[in-house]
């Protein structure tokens, strides 16, 4: 029933407004209070209490209850495509308009929340709900395009120009929305963050294997054969800190591939991926492939802060048998 109650100011409200086409507004002025007041008042109050009801079922560990929260949500994200007059001429003159892609980009912060709130709470199981839903980017003229993981970044020409993500995109996460809807979820700022580069760790360790990183001939043809309208390219947002952050996550995964079991499938985009390089190949050769992992991500890391955000690189290193593994691979 909370569901259904939340999906009308998510996803149907806004066929309800007219913003998406048809006749051209009369009184632009009155037409952007109307789409201010709805948002406001009933989309966002929406969207904050599905945050909350997923945080409780992952904090009591109720297993069917976040399947359809995070059902509406990514239903949400599509339904945010297409709001037309939100990018006229005649919207575009209002001084307090909103913005085209804050819809959307609302419910993606609402996503992340969960998903990183999934990792602080140690209930690492519930990304599988989450991690598998791919989604078409937003973008202002609606193009067609490759699908992306949802928990990438699913916005094409997206730029902020004022500095914003200055300090990693988790940061301006937690100060736009974040800490004033969800803060109390995490308690600290850094709590948060440090969640934050953990799940970052996860992404792009699948966008590793999503992007064929290591060159494996037989998941290049799975990827050209099974998931040729999935994208995997990501730039992690693991630039506000050291890697020390982490590393409760990377020692997972030494866990992971220093054995033979198979790849978590909670942990996973596609666990197809990791099944056509891993399955039948020895602990050894595992570790060397995750040894690769770590010591590309350490040099991307240093190289974007130099080359993109003209900064020292961090100092730190992998330690102890992460560590050691990165030596023997290099």
């Amino acid at each position: 029933m909370l569901v259904e109650l939340a999906r009308e100011p998510l996803i149907d409200g806004w066929d309800n407004l007219n913003v998406r086409g048809g006749n051209t507004p009369t009184d632009f002025p009155q037409f952007v209070k109307e789409i201010e007041d709805f948002f406001r008042d009933q989309f966002s109050p929406s969207l904050q209490s599905i945050v909350e009801l997923a945080a409780l079922g992952i904090k009591y560990q109720a297993d069917a209850w976040l399947t359809p929260l995070v059902d509406l949500l990514v239903d949400a994200f599509d339904a945010s495509r297409g709001l037309n007059w939100l990018k006229s001429a005649g919207v575009f003159q209002q001084r307090d308009r909103l913005k085209w892609w804050q819809p959307s980009f609302e419910v993606y912060i609402a996503i992340r929340t969960i998903a990183v709130y999934a990792v602080a709470r140690k209930r690492l199981t519930y990304l599988g709900e989450i991690l598998p839903r791919c989604v078409t980017p937003i973008a202002i003229d609606d193009r067609s395009s490759n699908k992306v993981p949802v928990l990438f970044w699913p916005f094409l020409g997206l730029q902020f120009g004022s500095g914003e993500f200055d300090q990693g995109r988790s940061s301006y996460y937690w100060k736009a929305r974040i800490d004033p809807s969800w803060g109390k979820l995490f308690g600290t700022f850094t709590k948060f963050l440090d969640a934050s580069s953990q799940l970052e760790f996860l992404l792009e360790l699948n966008s590793y294997f999503g992007n064929n990183s290591f060159g494996n001939p037989e998941l290049e043809k799975f990827l050209s054969e099974s998931l040729p309208d999935i994208a995997f390219r990501y730039l992690p947002d693991l630039c506000s800190q050291d890697l020390q952050t982490t590393v409760p996550m990377a020692e997972l995964f030494y866990d992971v591939f220093s054995s033979t079991q198979a790849f978590p499938r909670h942990l996973a985009v596609d666990a197809r991926l990791f099944d056509r390089v891993l399955v039948n190949m020895q602990p050894s050769a595992r570790l060397q492939i995750y040894a690769g992992f770590l010591f590309h991500l350490k040099k991307w890391q240093s190289e974007y802060m130099r080359q993109v955000l003209q900064r020292w690189p961090y100092f730190y290193n992998w330690q102890g048998r992460l560590e050691k593994i990165v030596l023997e691979y290099r």
